[in-house]
């Protein structure tokens, strides 16, 4: 393989280019072959499915056909975390599903996430996996609103804070004025505000990971590690 192309898989992003061993792709196919399951790109959602298809029925002739190397898509250029949420609106699931089949979704994402510790346990992946749990930050009457009906939606779906696997999510909610869109002198005020909350919610609950979406959300994290000795 040219150092060319091995630049070019390594600077697609920080996880490719943190292995060790060369990023070499796989002989092309010589010819047509016989199989059992094949499988078209070697993502996360190939792999897994390759790895449990092999253990429920290990007699299964299974070929993962990649053009690149495993990894070079989306799955390679990820944020680095894995979410139990249902991604859309769970109350539509529920009106076109009923109410047990959004249950038993929200069930299997969060146990989807456990079942990646369980691999990485117990295949003895170094990726420096953390199971810390998500914590939710609201900073206006309509978040904490959203939030306190996600908390009350998943009880009633029978779970609750100590349901393993399903974190439930804590609002912290800044009563200070209301603030429009657009710069503000009262937005660093909030934001300070925001990392004393966030630092006494990371120091209780022994938070090691903030993920954040915008800038300035990072500023918050970045604060409140600062502030807590913790890692964001």
């Amino acid at each position: 393989m040219s150092d060319a192309l091995e630049a070019r898989y390594r600077a697609r992003s920080l996880w490719l280019d943190r292995i060790a061993e060369p990023l070499t792709p796989r002989p092309a196919l010589a010819g047509d072959r016989d199989c059992d399951v094949a499988i078209v790109g070697a993502g996360f959602t190939g792999l897994w499915a390759a790895y449990f298809l092999a253990l429920l029925q290990p007699d299964l002739r299974i070929v993962v056909v990649e053009r690149e190397i495993a990894g070079f898509g989306p799955s390679g250029r990820n944020g680095g975390w894995a979410s139990a949420g249902l991604a859309g609106s769970a109350r539509r699931y529920e009106r076109l599903r009923g109410h047990d089949a959004v249950r038993r979704g929200e069930r299997a994402m969060a146990d989807a996430v456990s079942e990646i510790g369980n691999v990485v346990r117990d295949e003895a992946i170094d990726c420096g996996w953390r199971h810390t749990g998500t914590l939710m930050v609201a900073t206006s009457a309509p978040q904490v609103t959203r939030l306190h009906e996600g908390v009350a939606r998943r009880r009633s779906f029978g779970m609750g804070e100590d349901d393993s696997g399903l974190p439930l999510h804590r609002g912290i909610f800044v009563p200070f004025a209301k603030t429009a869109a657009g710069p503000s002198l009262l937005k660093p005020m909030l934001d300070l505000a925001l990392v004393g909350t966030v630092r006494r919610v990371v120091r209780k609950e022994g938070l090691k990971v903030i993920f954040a979406h915008n800038y300035e959300a990072l500023m918050v994290a970045l604060a409140a590690r600062a502030c807590s000795a913790r890692e964001c």
